[in-house]
């Protein structure tokens, strides 16, 4: 008997997380490495001008229901960040690891990417998380 498809039987295929690459973790290695692992991502190069403030793109990235990742200081430390931030109701990881660019970004992103998947659907937004090499912690955010 031949089986019903999702889409025929009324029901959504399941959805997948998108990862948003900010522009300061944009690069081929990190890109390479997440689609290996068949992980959909959007490159801020793709939609965005370099350089483009993050009030402007945060917002538009955050409504379109993209968790962004990034190696930016924390949004609470900046008021007009962590204000966007709150008010686009965005999901964001900032990546902590001294030293470490592109092969080993990359790395750290292959071996915490599943976790942070499931912690971005699990959660609700606004949130944000430190990841590190050791773990991916929430952060409190004032103001939330």
């Amino acid at each position: 008997m031949k089986k019903q498809s999702d889409t025929k039987s009324g029901r959504e295929p399941p959805s997948r997380t998108v990862f948003y690459l900010d522009e300061n973790v944009d690069c081929g290695t990190i890109v390479t490495a997440l689609r290996r692992l068949d992980i959909c991502i959007e490159r801020h190069r793709d939609h965005f001008l370099p350089g483009e403030d993050d009030v402007v793109w945060l917002p538009a990235v955050a409504e379109r229901g993209w968790v962004i990742i990034t190696k930016d200081r924390d949004p609470q430390r900046h008021p007009i960040v962590r204000d966007a931030f709150l008010a686009a109701k965005a999901k964001v990881f900032i990546l902590r690891a001294k030293d470490l660019t592109g092969e080993g970004l990359a790395n750290l992103l292959s071996d915490r990417i599943r976790k942070m998947d499931r912690l971005a659907r699990n959660t609700r937004a606004p949130c944000l998380f430190k990841v590190t090499a050791a773990n991916v912690l929430r952060v409190e955010v004032p103001g939330r």
